[in-house]
């Protein structure tokens, strides 16, 4: 009997892999036949090199270099946040700390990685704002609190969550 149930178990769980792996696949499909007709209006080149994404102007602009500049910024940011932090806590947890530490620790540290990316940003962007109440210059794209989305709010938040 019992061995009837695993039987029973590890179809249906072979079928909902495979069943998700069917809707990657249509996912994919379906994106790329809605995005490549963008290459018969832009060459690959003017895609990656563009500056401005205006896809119902006329004559419509695809240009995504600022979205992967910016990708590459915020993930730098977060880097910089999460590695020193996150190896810090590994080599403290695991050299330093005593048992009991180490007990309350690990649970916090495990509870932190399931809160969702969207509540490290709101907070995040409100610690930051605090911070910085007078960006200027150097820092005033970077971190400046009146621009509600900028690259020191995600690169801290994604960071943050990396740890």
């Amino acid at each position: 009997m019992r061995k009837n149930k695993d039987q029973i178990y590890q179809k249906i769980f072979a079928i909902l892999a495979f069943s998700s792996l069917l809707f990657l696949t249509g996912i994919i499909v379906v994106l790329f036949k809605e995005g490549l007709p963008i290459l018969d209006s832009v060459s690959i080149r003017e895609f990656i090199t563009g500056t401005f994404w205006y896809p119902t102007y006329d004559p419509p602009e695809f240009g995504i270099l600022p979205l992967l500049l910016g990708t590459l910024w915020v993930s730098f940011g977060a880097l910089l946040v999460c590695v020193p932090i996150g190896i810090g806590a590994a080599l403290y947890l695991h050299e330093l700390a005593s048992y009991r530490q180490r007990a309350i620790l690990k649970p916090v540290i495990e509870i932190l990685a399931s809160i969702p990316s969207i509540i490290y940003g709101f907070f995040w962007h409100g610690g930051s704002s605090a911070l910085y109440p007078e960006s200027t210059g150097f820092t005033h794209g970077f971190v400046c609190p009146d621009r509600q989305f900028n690259l020191g709010n995600h690169g801290g938040a994604d960071g943050m969550q990396f740890i």
